[in-house]
């Protein structure tokens, strides 16, 4: 059956209601035309990144071109969006986090360039006497430290004034006066382009030592 529906309609030997019911289903064109991540179909209107947008006044230090294509993502759906609108034009990903410790070149960065804004902060008992805080990429780091110490928790109050957001702290491993944010991490979630799905990597998995993980360098 090569799923084909017969020039002749309805079919010789079917009423209309008997060939409707063996036809094949036709689906709407906004699903037609979305792309298939781990189940979930990516609906929505097209992916539409800002061209050309200054990267200057998304840096501490304030200098810098443009990018040639820029977007905000505030969820794991919109982060495939994206990627999958830069593999279809073969463009380079440049994930920019706080725009900390980068320096922008003149002539600015060639393809896409990705701001990861989500910002979610669930805190909830671990059931081991601890507590177990999950945070969105794009939250202020400084802001989770500060809430932390503000609430008695105790394991990040020495990361207090490292600058930057939530997402970059496991790629650097950060850490200050003897301590690491290895030392609390319980899981990252991140997206493997390679399977092109999201993953869970348990902290021993994320291969950390000092100022580095394997973020930084396998992946």
């Amino acid at each position: 059956n090569s799923g084909r529906i017969s020039e002749t309609w309805p079919p010789t030997g079917q009423t209309e209601r008997e060939a409707a019911a063996r036809a094949p289903r036709r689906l709407p064109r906004a699903v037609l035309a979305c792309g298939e991540f781990g189940g979930w179909c990516v609906r929505g209107a097209p992916f539409a990144p800002h061209v050309e947008e200054p990267l200057g006044r998304r840096t501490t230090l304030g200098v810098g071109g443009s990018a040639q294509f820029f977007a905000e993502v505030d969820d794991e759906l919109g982060l495939v969006r994206a990627l999958s609108w830069a593999d279809e034009r073969k463009l380079p990903v440049t994930v920019l986090g706080g725009g900390s410790n980068v320096v922008i070149a003149d002539g600015g960065v060639p393809g896409l360039v990705l701001r990861v804004v989500a910002a979610s902060e669930h805190a909830a008992d671990d059931g081991r006497g601890g507590v177990e805080l999950r945070v969105g990429a794009g939250r202020d780091w400084d802001r989770v430290v500060a809430s932390a110490v503000q609430r008695g928790w105790a394991g990040l109050e020495c990361l207090s004034g490292i600058p930057g957001l939530v997402g970059a702290t496991p790629i650097q491993n950060v850490g200050a006066y003897g301590q690491e944010v290895s030392d609390t991490i319980a899981l990252v979630h991140a997206f493997d382009r390679d399977q092109q799905r999201g993953v869970d990597l348990a902290g021993a998995d994320c291969g950390f030592a000092y100022r580095t993980s394997r973020f930084k360098a396998a992946d």
